[in-house]
């Protein structure tokens, strides 16, 4: 409590997870492939003291290809990457 009868202290949880494979192939000297996923998943619940609960859900799925070659004495790289994000909350 911090003398503010609406302002009251919240009951907050949080869990986060975080997997990030990678794998590198080299094809010779001067020609390399990446690949790299990761996946992170978050949950929120809180109680608030306003009288209502909250919960959270959020999950991120990341994915990247990067092609890596030395061209003379220059290290160039090309690559795509994408990212899918889904969030649902709710609260009673």
């Amino acid at each position: 409590y911090i003398g503010d009868p609406s302002r009251i202290t919240d009951l907050v949880r949080l869990r986060r997870f975080e997997y990030v494979p990678r794998w590198r192939h080299e094809f010779n000297e001067n020609l390399e492939l990446t690949l790299t996923g990761a996946w992170t998943h978050q949950i929120q619940s809180a109680i608030y003291s306003h009288g209502y609960d909250y919960s959270n859900r959020n999950s991120v799925a990341f994915g990247e290809g990067r092609l890596s070659w030395m061209l003379g004495s220059h290290l160039i790289g090309a690559g795509i990457q994408h990212r899918a994000e889904r969030m649902a909350t709710s609260s009673d």
